[in-house]
């Protein structure tokens, strides 16, 4: 899988302890402070505030004790954070010192500057700026001028740094300079440099942003004396320092918690009941909960040691596209409407001011062959395809489960569900031999209790098959029986051991209950029933009677089913119910779920997305090796890279939030339903608006028109999953529309 894996990762007992710590705090530090004033946390400081947090021990947090530091759990840190950010609390003062440059002190310099240096961050009484950007040279840090030279047993620096933000209130500055000529590579010859910004030869000129704040800086450096031991590091290996502190500062929840005011404020102004601004607000609130549980992540690979630079560029760049959307939402949903003068007029216009800075923080998007997409998507082809050590997903999850689960889903799907298969099912033929060997590897028990047959895996344990339906586009009513033998095993049923399809009452069918207690009936029409005609049963769910039903389809005198199929040519069928006789009868909710083939359904529809999404990126990162154009393997082209990037951060949303909510649902022995409802709808509404905004780019990318094979998996309007529609999709508008599956068959792919 060319993607970074980014687990979903749980904050422990501790952590939550600490952030009610925090926001005990928050709440009488911050008394009084107007929530216009809160949407500029980003840019304001307070010298004062920043050394109460250092008494309290939240900077430097994750520190060794040596330097003052705590010795504290990155999730602790990212949890204080989190709710600085979410208050509005004015942070700017410590933030890059706390952020980056303590870090690379202690990692870089840790018996020469860092003990003289972190002690003072720690306090909060020591703030930083960061020396890297320069005029004409933007984030290409492989042109910098600024030049460092030998003299003695120090350095003289001469040029400038533009754009510098905070350096009028700082006390240090990490420069990157150039200390002798580039060797081949550009990047090379580079060295960082700790600079007092009260060295004679140091000037700071101001440069007022267009919110009209002093933020940003021009600071020059002319023949600026430095001792020796200011070298941070090794000489020449600035590029790769460099990099390594703009994972610090891609990966934190600052990346998406910038505008976080505006939303709040447009959700309390937003009125009760209005179907539009649910729908806008709600897509918001999807995207904003699958990029906290990404950031969360990325802290998870911090915590664990690993190199988290991929994906923390990744949510960076999903983070500043979201949050520079914000402007546009308050806009179309308020207008002219917006009070004059009122708290909600305040923060729209401080953020539309702002917002344009969101991409430039961390790395711009500036010069299109210097885009950072461009790196990410080149990096796509040389990612670790291998999946990580079962760290960091939700707790409870057996890895040894998951593990033997993702070798059988792999061996038997791409073993059989191959080009040959996918062309019989569109001529309407059952796929015997690859629902032999699924259900021979336990797939369909997988979530079924251990008296009737299955493991009991959770759903997140069991998430592989979902998600290997969609990597090997599997033909078969699979997540349907999956959903139908657990929900049967719960109500204490034996499953039967033929294809069951799930039908819920609703848009899509109009069932009525009838008949006596003891011989009871079912009437009434059911529209685009997955596999309807293939299976044997029908799991129907009565929301008017709060029942589950299970049909037997094969009573011809009163079932009667009229073939038909989706854009992928996926058998989507009719059913009219002339009395049929209900086999067997029990109540929801079960385990915990109100709407359990609505809930699940979204989940299995969820898991399916991400893994077609998945073999989408694949197959286009494989072809655009392949396919030479121009003397040139096309993915060498910058605006390939660039596609492939958005294809990439998508996938990684997808993925998370399918995780996210198969970690949240409920299984057959335990498990806490509260947030499953909110976390599957979440996924299903972030999975199919990165399918819509996949599919495309993995055709362009792979130079294929959309086909009805191109759509296996997301042809179905998108907002239900298997044979139900979801929760969110009702009230967050873009998860009920069509989405399309955005990968075509594994196997016959290559060919343009």
């Amino acid at each position: 899988m060319p993607i970074p894996l980014i687990d979903p990762c749980v904050p422990d007992e501790a952590c939550e302890r600490l952030r009610l710590e925090v926001r005990e705090f928050l709440a009488e530090a911050l008394a009084g402070y107007p929530a216009a004033a809160r949407a500029h946390h980003w840019s304001v400081a307070d010298p004062e505030f920043s050394r109460r947090l250092g008494e309290r021990g939240w900077i430097g947090m994750t520190w060794p004790a040596r330097y003052g530091g705590h010795e504290r759990s990155q999730l602790e840190r990212y949890v204080v954070i989190e709710e600085l950010l979410a208050a509005g609390a004015p942070v700017a003062a410590h933030w890059t010192a706390d952020r980056q440059s303590g870090p690379l002190l202690i990692r870089f310099a840790p018996e020469t500057l860092a003990p003289k240096i972190v002690p003072g961050i720690v306090r909060g009484e020591t703030f930083f700026c960061i020396g890297l950007s320069e005029s004409d040279t933007g984030s290409d840090l492989a042109s910098v001028r600024t030049r460092a030279t030998r003299s003695g047993d120090g350095w003289v620096l001469d040029g400038a740094k533009l754009w510098t933000t905070g350096a009028h209130r700082a006390h240090y500055m990490i420069a990157l300079a150039r200390t002798c000529p580039p060797d081949g590579a550009r990047h090379t010859g580079l060295s960082q440099f700790l600079v007092d910004l009260q060295t004679p030869g140091v000037k700071i000129r101001p440069i007022r942003n267009q919110a009209d704040e002093h933020d940003f800086n021009e600071v020059a450096f002319e023949r600026v004396e430095l001792p020796g031991e200011c070298l941070i590091g090794r000489e020449g290996e600035g590029w790769e320092q460099a990099t390594t502190e703009l994972a610090f500062e891609r990966s934190g929840p600052e990346r998406y918690l910038s505008g976080m005011r505006l939303l709040l404020e447009m959700l309390d102004a937003a009125p009760a009941g209005d179907a539009r601004a649910q729908v806008a607000l709600g897509r918001l609130v999807a995207h904003y909960a699958t990029l906290r549980q990404m950031s969360l992540g990325v802290a998870g690979v911090l915590a664990r040691g690993e190199d988290p630079s991929l994906a923390a560029a990744i949510v960076k760049d999903l983070g500043a596209t979201l949050e520079q959307s914000l402007p546009d939402v308050a806009h179309e949903l308020f207008g002219g409407a917006m009070p004059a003068g009122s708290t909600l007029e305040q923060v729209a216009d401080y953020v539309t001011r702002a917002a344009p800075s969101f991409s430039l923080r961390g790395g711009t998007r500036g010069d299109p062959a210097r885009h950072r997409r461009a790196r990410v998507g080149a990096a796509m082809t040389t990612a670790d395809r291998s999946p990580r050590p079962g760290t960091g997903e939700q707790p409870g999850a057996d890895d040894a489960i998951r593990a033997q689960i993702e070798r059988s889903v792999e061996r038997v799907f791409s073993d059989h569900a191959d080009a040959a298969v996918h062309a019989a099912v569109e001529r309407g033929n059952w796929p015997q031999q690859l629902w032999q060997a699924a259900t021979q590897a336990g797939f369909a028990a997988a979530t079924s209790r251990s008296s009737h047959g299955g493991i009991e895996a959770g759903w997140a344990d069991a998430r592989p098959i979902l998600f290997g339906l969609g990597y090997w586009q599997v033909p078969l009513p699979l997540a349907e029986t999956m959903i139908g033998a657990m929900l049967l095993s719960i109500a204490g049923e034996e499953p039967p051991a033929d294809a069951i399809t799930l039908i819920e009452d609703g848009n899509d069918a109009q069932l009525t209950l009838g008949g006596t207690a003891q011989r009871p009936t079912l009437a009434g029409q059911a529209h685009r029933v997955p596999w309807a005609g293939h299976c044997r049963w029908a799991l129907a769910s009565i929301p008017a009677s709060q029942e589950l039903l299970l049909i037997d389809l094969r009573q011809d005198e009163c079932v009667h089913l009229k073939a038909g199929a989706n854009l992928a040519g996926e058998p989507r069928d009719e059913i009219a119910f002339d009395a049929a006789r209900v086999a067997l009868r029990f109540e929801q909710p079960l385990a915990g779920l109100d709407a359990p083939l609505r809930q699940l359904g979204a989940l299995a529809r969820s898991a399916a997305i991400a893994g077609a999404l998945e073999s989408a990126l694949a197959q286009s990162v494989r072809y655009a090796g392949e396919r030479i154009q121009f003397g040139r393997p096309i993915g060498r082209f910058q605006a390939i890279q660039h596609s492939l990037a958005i294809l990439a951060s998508e996938a990684v949303a997808a993925r998370t939030a399918a995780l996210v909510a198969a970690g949240s649902m409920p299984s057959v022995a335990a498990g806490d339903p509260s947030r499953a409802g909110f976390d599957v709808g979440v996924a299903k509404l972030r999975c199919s608006e990165a399918a819509t905004r996949g599919a495309p780019i993995a055709h362009q990318c792979t130079a294929r028109s959309a086909s009805r094979a191109s759509t296996r998996c997301i042809a179905r309007p998108a907002g239900c999953g298997p044979g139900a529609r979801s929760t969110a999709a009702t009230r967050s508008g873009p998860a009920g529309s069509d989405a399309r599956r955005s990968a075509r068959d594994r196997r016959g792919s290559g060919r343009g």
